[in-house]
């Protein structure tokens, strides 16, 4: 018999697979918020432990870098004006509301 897994298990299981997706999708585009930094982390605009409905959001979660997702915390402006360029105004305004 399967061992049951628990919620907790399962959503650890779902957030490596969506980053994974993210990195691979994003690897050619470099990173969203420098352009000119490599894919190595999911980054997202809207941080998923605070909205966790823009958790798994495609919009939201963009490739970024090492240097622009974790010294500079997400590098906001630099994302804000990526997804602006990738996704036109109308998707970031999607995503404030």
């Amino acid at each position: 018999m399967a061992k049951v897994k628990s919620i907790r298990v399962l959503k650890r299981i779902a957030i490596q697979t969506f980053n994974r997706f993210v990195r691979e999708r994003d690897a050619q585009k470099g990173c969203i918020s420098c352009i000119t930094g490599g894919v190595h982390n999911a980054g997202h605009f809207y941080h998923g432990h605070i909205y966790s409905a823009l958790q798994f959001n495609e919009v939201n979660v963009q490739g970024q870098c090492v240097h622009c997702n974790l010294p500079k915390a997400g590098n906001e402006k630099g994302f804000r004006q990526g997804l602006i360029r990738r996704y036109g105004q109308d998707k970031v305004d999607m995503l404030d509301y």
